[in-house]
């Protein structure tokens, strides 16, 4: 293996590691998200979910002021969740960014690495091509005159 084989090859080792490192954080802020969306279906579940039957006596101001409250906290919460599923997403796409350009980083390595691994195959045939040659032209140097066989002068 020539050195430019071997520096590459440690440099794929190092690039496929960061690749899996980037489709690691992929799969678990994808697994994040999904999880936001299901916060935020539960919380749009029960903020939609009908109020409790009002009772056979009037409701008194004190009721109806807790109502509301409970009514608004439950819209903050479908909003905090609607945020959190924004956020979730963004660092999604992100995170998906990262890994195709570690992905292309290492499929461009991954071309070069061929690249020089034929060159190298190349070249080592080429050099057992000219030590065949040599090794001919040796064979026939020190035999200057092949014997024809069969022939009389």
């Amino acid at each position: 293996m020539t050195r430019l084989t071997s520096r590459l090859s440690t440099l794929l080792r190092v690039r496929r590691i960061q690749e899996e490192i980037s489709r690691g954080r992929l799969a678990a802020d994808s697994e994040a998200e999904r999880r936001t969306r299901v916060a935020l279906e539960q919380a749009h579940a029960q903020y939609e979910a009908p109020v409790a039957q009002p009772s056979a006596e009037p409701a008194t101001t004190g009721g109806f002021v807790a109502q509301q409250l409970h009514r608004g906290a439950l819209a903050g919460a479908v909003r905090a969740a609607v945020a959190r599923v924004d956020t979730a997403g963004q660092v999604t796409v992100l995170a998906r960014r990262d890994w195709s350009e570690a992905a292309r980083r290492m499929a461009t390595l991954e071309r070069l690495d061929d690249r020089a691994r034929e060159a190298a195959r190349r070249e080592l045939l080429s050099a057992e091509q000219r030590t065949s040659e040599e090794s001919s032209t040796a064979k026939r140097e020190r035999d200057p005159m092949p014997k024809a066989r069969g022939m009389r002068r």
